[in-house]
């Protein structure tokens, strides 16, 4: 059985689970591929409280990874204001998750909410909500992988096309890397794993 799909999502699927040594490899993380943690198009909801949904989220013993993926070239350097937004509320979530002494969620709301409505001007969602759960349950799962936290963007070219020449960090900090697919029938659809 062969299992091909096209487009954004499916090529970030496909670096994700075939070319992980080489995304670390580019960012220059030491960490071993097995020992990967990979959080594949979390999402963080929207409305209120809300902060929309990564490309992905990786942890290795290094460092946590913000990734957004883009497929065009015309898109290279240009994270929405939205993305940008998600980045700086994920990173205040993760430094103050790590950096408190809380038995749960609603100690950790008691402690921070203040603090994130200042600047965010939202507040840390209710306990007990879907959002809640799910970032209480990502922070744990991200708890013990590595202190530094960076912003990336992952670029793949559409379809068999070279990419051009990338800067090593784009305008706003976000660390480019590349990865290009091999595509099947020469319509860009490339074949996943499963």
């Amino acid at each position: 059985m062969k299992l091909l799909s096209y487009g954004e999502d499916a090529y970030t699927l496909w670096a994700l689970t075939t070319n992980i040594a080489s995304l670390l490899t580019q960012l220059g993380d030491p960490g071993e591929p097995e020992n990967t943690l990979i959080f594949y198009r979390p999402s963080f909801g929207r409305g209120s409280s809300c902060f929309g949904e990564f490309d992905a989220i990786i942890g290795t013993s290094y460092a946590v990874y913000l990734v957004e993926a883009k497929w065009s070239q015309s898109l290279q350097n240009d994270i929405p204001k939205e993305q940008e937004k998600r980045h700086k509320i994920f990173h205040w979530y993760l430094d103050k998750w790590r950096k408190s002494i809380h038995a749960d969620w609603e100690s950790f709301k008691r402690l921070y909410d203040a603090e994130y409505r200042k600047a965010f001007n939202k507040s840390i969602p209710s306990v007990n909500s879907a959002l809640a759960c799910n970032l209480e349950f990502t922070l744990k799962q991200l708890d013990s992988y590595g202190s530094l936290i960076e912003d990336v963007l992952l670029f793949i070219p559409k379809g068999d096309s070279s990419p051009l020449p990338l800067p090593s960090v784009n305008s706003i900090g976000f660390r480019v890397i590349t990865i290009s697919p091999k595509t099947v029938g020469g319509a860009g659809y490339i074949e996943l794993p499963f």
